[in-house]
C-alpha cells in the first residue's frame, strides 16, 4: 500500500503530461520559428546574390550590344565621372569668386550713390549760392544806375 498512496494519482500524471506536452509544443514552435527565420536570411542573401548576377549580366551584354569593350566603358566612365567631380570644384570656386566680385561692386555701388547723394546736394547749394550772388550783383547794379543821369543827347 506504500507503493500506491506514493504514486501521484491519474489527474496529477495526466496534468504532468499535459503540461509536458504544452511544453513540448513551445519547444517545437520555436525551434521551427528558429529554422524558419534561418532559411529566410539565406534565401534573402541568395536572392541578392541573383539579382547582382542579373544584373551584371544585363549591363555586359547591353554593353556588348553597343559594339563597345567594357573595360574601355569603364575606364571612360571613371575619367567622366573624376572630370565632372573637377568641374563641381571648379564650379563652386568660381560661384565663390563671383560672390565676392557682386560683393565689391555693391560696395562700390553703394558708394557711388552716396557720391551722387552727395553731388545732388552740393549742386542745390551751388544754385543757391549763384542765385544769391547774381541777386547781390543785380543789386549793385541797380543801385549805380539809380544815381545815374541821362548823358546830354547833343554832347
Amino acid at each position: 500500500m506504500t507503493d500506491a498512496a506514493a504514486r501521484p494519482g491519474f489527474g496529477a500524471r495526466l496534468g504532468r503530461a499535459a503540461g509536458n506536452l504544452f511544453l513540448a509544443l513551445i519547444n517545437a514552435t520555436l525551434i521551427l520559428f528558429i529554422v524558419a527565420a534561418v532559411v529566410g536570411l539565406l534565401l534573402i542573401d541568395r536572392t541578392r546574390t541573383i539579382a547582382a548576377d542579373v544584373a551584371s549580366d544585363v549591363t555586359r551584354s547591353a554593353i556588348a550590344s553597343t559594339g563597345l569593350d567594357p573595360a574601355d566603358t569603364l575606364a571612360e566612365l571613371r575619367v567622366v565621372s573624376t572630370e565632372m567631380v573637377a568641374l563641381r570644384t571648379a564650379l563652386e570656386e568660381r560661384r565663390t569668386d563671383l560672390d565676392e566680385r557682386t560683393q565689391a561692386l555693391a560696395e562700390r555701388l553703394d558708394a557711388l550713390e552716396a557720391t551722387l547723394q552727395d553731388l545732388r546736394g552740393r549742386r542745390e547749394a551751388l544754385t543757391e549760392a549763384a542765385i544769391d550772388r547774381a541777386s547781390i550783383v543785380a543789386g549793385n547794379a541797380l543801385e549805380r544806375l539809380r544815381g545815374c543821369t541821362p548823358s546830354a543827347a547833343g554832347s
